[in-house]
């Protein structure tokens, strides 16, 4: 999920100045990192409701996700660790923030009382794709 890759992306760059790693873990956890770097990300809270189609529908989980809240975050890594850990908190606060939200709502769930196998729930997604209900119709 791309949340851990965030979060390895900043202990990338961080243990790559102070802690000597093996170098197949530094060669991967600096990939995260030039990747993260410079992009612009979307942190996006979906309502995803998940319903039971039965066997009339393979017997499949079917799942239609809403955009309730989305944020917009242009992640420059390298000039956000040279603040120092306020320019790291900044992002994964707000990671935690919405994540904390999410569990907050997904603490209280509803259901669909027509049909017992349906449930809703609180999805963070930090995608580098805008955000866009799903399926698309």
């Amino acid at each position: 999920m791309l949340i851990n890759q965030i979060r390895l992306a900043f202990a990338a760059e961080r243990i790559a100045d102070h802690t000597p790693l093996p170098e197949s873990e530094q060669a991967v956890l600096s990939d995260y990192a030039g990747w993260i770097d410079g992009k612009v990300l979307y942190f996006n809270v979906y309502r995803v409701d998940r319903t039971y189609g039965g066997p009339e529908h393979e017997n499949r989980w079917h799942e239609h996700g809403e955009v309730v809240q989305a944020q917009c975050c242009a992640v420059l890594l390298r000039e956000q660790l040279a603040k120092g850990d306020e320019g790291l908190r900044e992002i994964l606060d707000r990671i935690d923030q919405l994540q904390a939200w999410c569990e907050a709502q997904n603490g209280e769930r509803s259901y669909d009382i027509d049909n017992v196998l349906a449930e809703r729930l609180y999805r963070l997604e930090v995608t580098d794709e805008p955000p866009e209900n799903y399926p698309a119709e």
